[in-house]
């Protein structure tokens, strides 16, 4: 800026002297008048290229380059993790952190054993290449949530993906086919088919089973609820509820599992157990001052903010549910006010099939509807970023 100044300073001088003796003791020369008007057009012209030369010199300003992503599904700005921070997420854990007392360690097991380290390797290098605003422990956290979304398929007869960025892993690990193939065979005996939703129209009661039955499962890291963007929005329909009560667990499993898990057992009972549990809650605080004030805290503290409270509150009062959620614990309302705030991946539009040849399935909130095959009509009717596949 200075050096600009400077040459703008002289050129001025310059020109005031040119003047000058053109229209003092010289005015009536002509040599000297013709001198004068061809010389000051071409020293502005001199002095404007040199200040446009040094202006883009680079050693004359430092402009900070930013790189920004474009707007997301939510309205919000994603902006490159290459130029900006990102929120330290903490260490991914080398297990899927199953919640304790879950039988579902072989199955991660098996899970992890089926990807095969090289396979990985050229999907995190193929993504890192198509998305170069990722880091690469963004795939690394990605990942991680896919692998929970593929051991939730291996149990669930239906499971809506909801995270762009997770189905995005996804998606890549279908380029590589042979690889894909293989993983699929190893982990689960057949093919995992990755298939578009024609009509993503969010579904709340698709919504809270997933999120029920994902909380019985794994411990949620900060990471999760970015990546899922934010949890215990919706209660657990009441005739879900009433349905895992009264009805047989063939029925119950047909509906709502895989024919070939062997943990809907479980699943079902737990989810009984909760319903139960939270009748009793309720039942002795009914008519009950105090009971009502303690009915906005978790029932259970040491499943605060997690799949029981989600019960509860679903029975409890559902028009409140999320603010009561919230209220349950402060580390939920933390993690549901940086997803607001920070935003999360956008919603995707896609779910799974098994490909066994089953063609129907049934998912929470829809009573019965189904789909054949690989293909499916808007009926289904499955939440943003569900998709719509049968097992």
């Amino acid at each position: 800026m200075a050096k600009r100044i400077g040459i703008l300073a002289a050129a001025a001088l310059i020109t005031i002297g040119l003047i000058y003796v053109m229209t003092g003791p010289f005015r009536d020369n002509r040599i000297v008048t013709v001198a004068g008007d061809i010389l000051l057009p071409i020293l502005w012209f001199a002095t404007i290229g040199i200040l446009g030369a040094n202006r883009r010199s680079p050693g004359i300003r430092k402009t900070p380059v930013t790189n920004r992503a474009p707007v997301s599904g939510n309205g919000r700005t994603q902006e490159s993790s290459r130029t900006h921070s990102r929120p330290d997420w903490g260490t991914i854990p080398k297990s899927l952190d199953l919640q304790k007392d879950t039988p579902l360690e072989p199955l991660a097991e098996r899970l992890a054993a089926s990807l095969d380290p090289a396979y990985v390797e050229k999907v995190r290098n193929r993504c890192l290449k198509d998305h170069p605003e990722w880091t690469a422990e963004e795939f690394d956290w990605a990942l991680f949530e896919l692998k929970r979304f593929f051991l939730m398929s291996a149990i669930l007869r239906y499971t809506p993906m909801y995270s762009q960025t997770v189905d995005e892993v996804w998606h890549t690990m279908l380029l590589f086919t042979l690889e894909y193939e293989d993983f699929c065979t190893r982990f689960a005996g057949r093919m995992i088919h990755h298939v578009p939703n024609p009509d993503p129209i969010l579904n709340p009661g698709e919504r809270a089973w997933f999120d029920w039955t994902y909380h019985q499962i794994f411990h949620p890291l900060p990471y999760s609820w970015f990546a899922w963007n934010g949890f215990f929005r919706y209660p657990l329909p009441a005739d879900l509820i009433q349905e895992f009560e009264k009805s047989e667990f063939s029925a119950l499993k047909e509906k709502y599992f895989r024919p070939d898990t062997p943990y809907a057992h479980w699943l079902v009972n737990t989810l009984r157990d909760q319903i139960s549990q939270a009748k009793i809650k309720l039942a002795g605080s009914s008519g009950s001052t105090k009971g009502r004030r303690t009915a906005k805290k978790s029932p259970i503290p040491a499943l605060a903010a997690g799949a029981a409270s989600m019960v509860y509150f679903s029975l409890a009062e559902p028009e409140q549910f999320a603010a009561r959620m919230a209220s349950a614990s402060p580390a939920t309302a933390a993690a549901a006010k940086r997803d607001r705030s920070g935003g999360g991946s956008s919603c995707g539009s896609w779910g799974y099939y098994w490909g066994d040849g089953d063609s129907h399935h049934h998912s929470p909130g829809h009573n019965g509807s189904s789909c054949g095959g690989s293909s499916c009509g808007s009926s289904c009717g499955s939440s943003c970023g569900g998709g719509c596949g049968g097992s």
